[in-house]
């Protein structure tokens, strides 16, 4: 027999977790559109398909795809044993151990932009693409460097485009994630941290720092962050909160879309070779 105050204390609680979860979304732009996609193409693809997802890193998407007989495979480079989700296979993107026409659907979320050869890539995920079968994919626009030095693109619609041509994929269609309010949002937000973490990563790996051209002086960078940490507290409910929700609603006032977080892309392998 359930108590009406248990019942009343369980529903506020998945009242509190809706409310959690949908400002969690709303003040992460990029977070918020990369869920929406993946969500959307699980639904779309049948259960039963097998589903590779190409450079899957933590496999975020994973719970989406229970129904499909779903793979991972990435090169597992940067990740320690303690935080490491295992893919199933481990390989480079760039030569995929699969034979031909295997799969009935590919992910490859956030990845593009990390491989020196786009092209080579996507001619690899459509050659182990069934005939018929679709490539669903994701890449940013206006993102700073990040992952460095394995960032090496940023796309714009007409660069996605020429790529899927050359390749042999149709019924290309590409979407932009976000409009010009999406991407302010997100870079304010990260603003902060990413100003922070010029001084506060040579403290803590000073090697990896000095690589990628940070000062590495420990008294500059202490004497700095002192200064900085005040202010960074100060500033996030302006910049993690205000900013963000405001700008997630204002994002529908950008009609063209021309700058935007990135863009997803759906598209297919022909039934018969053209």
């Amino acid at each position: 027999m359930v108590m009406l105050g248990d019942f009343m204390l369980s529903n506020t609680s998945s009242q509190c977790n809706q409310l959690v979860n949908f400002f969690q979304f709303k003040l992460d732009p990029e977070d918020f559109s990369n869920d929406q996609f993946a969500r959307s193409v699980a639904a779309r693809i049948p259960s039963d398909a097998l589903v590779l997802d190409a450079g899957a890193g933590k496999a975020p998407y994973a719970h989406y795809h229970r129904e499909h007989r779903y793979m991972t495979i990435d090169y597992g480079g940067d990740r320690t044993v303690k935080e490491a989700v295992l893919p199933d296979c481990f390989s480079d993107v760039a030569n995929i151990p699969f034979q031909e026409n295997v799969f009935d659907a590919i992910l490859c979320y956030q990845v593009l932009e990390h491989v020196s050869d786009p092209q080579q890539v996507l001619q690899g995920l459509y050659s182990v693409l069934r005939p018929g079968g679709r490539l669903y994919l994701t890449v940013p626009q206006g993102w700073g460097l990040h992952h460095e030095p394995h960032h090496y693109f940023n796309f714009t619609r007409y660069g996605l485009r020429l790529l899927f041509d050359r390749v042999g994929f149709v019924d290309v269609n590409i979407e932009e994630r976000g409009g010009i309010f999406w991407l302010l949002a997100q870079r304010l937000q990260d603003m902060p941290y990413y100003i922070l973490f010029q001084y506060l990563y040579p403290l803590i790996k000073p090697s990896r720092a000095a690589s990628i051209g940070l000062d590495t002086s420990r008294f500059a960078n202490i004497s700095r962050l002192v200064l900085l940490l005040p202010l960074y507290i100060c500033s996030l409910p302006f910049f993690k909160f205000f900013i963000p929700l405001i700008f997630f609603l204002a994002d529908k006032l950008d009609k063209r879309r021309l700058t935007c977080l990135g863009y997803q892309c759906m598209c297919c392998k022909p039934e018969r070779e053209i």
